[in-house]
């Protein structure tokens, strides 16, 4: 499959301004947990950021829905793979759901392949679908170049990780003006959120890197 053939399956890949690499976004309104959780000021989705901006741009809208529909496509693994492996060699870093979340557990279970055929590529996937990730890493090994952070509901509380979740690490958004002590000691604090920069600009990859258990986000 050339990657011209790829987008016409999977739609074209988005590119966030903040990441070293592309991404794939999907639309905000369609996340099974944000639907629940975007009610509550405590909770992180409350703030969706991918619900302001740019985001909220009508073409941007339609991009992120055409890549939804494709979803289910018999050939979205081996398009998507296609265009990661074409568009991703010079980073070799991959960044799923820059907006969005898991939408079922074929789905992720379709990333899992698409990791296994991207084996140069590192691949980070953020999500707070704990359900979907319980269900599939049952029966299914998380692939050594795929890191998911299992990102915490509420504001300034740590998710933490019980049972066998190998490849499953921990993110947190965090409100607080200043910065806890523990939060110095045991994990990495996002220079991004934290100075309103980029994540090139920092040449920061701790989101990717399975020595990192915690990242915590500065509310922005």
């Amino acid at each position: 499959m050339t990657p011209v053939e790829a987008v016409t399956v999977c739609g074209k890949l988005s590119h966030p301004s903040k990441m070293p690499c592309p991404g794939y976004s999907l639309p905000a309104g369609r996340c099974r947990v944000g639907k629940t959780l975007s009610e509550n000021p405590l909770n992180v989705c409350y703030y969706c950021y991918a619900k302001k901006g740019r985001y909220r741009f009508s073409r941007c809208q339609k991009t992120m829905y055409t890549r939804y529909k494709s979803l289910k496509r018999k050939k979205w693994v081996e398009a998507i793979s296609t265009l990661i492996n074409k568009k991703c060699a010079k980073a070799e870093l991959f960044r799923w759901h820059d907006s969005g979340d898991l939408v079922s557990e074929d789905h992720l279970r379709k990333i899992f392949e698409v990791c296994r055929k991207t084996p140069a590529i590192t691949h980070w996937l953020p999500t707070m679908d704990l359900p979907i990730v319980r269900s599939v890493t049952r029966t299914e090994a998380v692939p050594d170049n795929l890191v998911i952070r299992l990102s915490s509901p509420r504001l300034n509380k740590p998710r933490i990780i019980q049972g066998n979740f190998s490849g499953c690490f921990s993110a947190v958004v965090d409100s607080r003006d200043s910065i806890p002590v523990q939060y110095k000691k045991n994990c990495h604090i996002c220079r991004a959120t934290e100075t309103h920069t980029r994540c090139i600009d920092n040449n920061c990859r701790a989101c990717w890197s399975r020595d990192v258990k915690l990242v915590v986000y500065m509310k922005h």
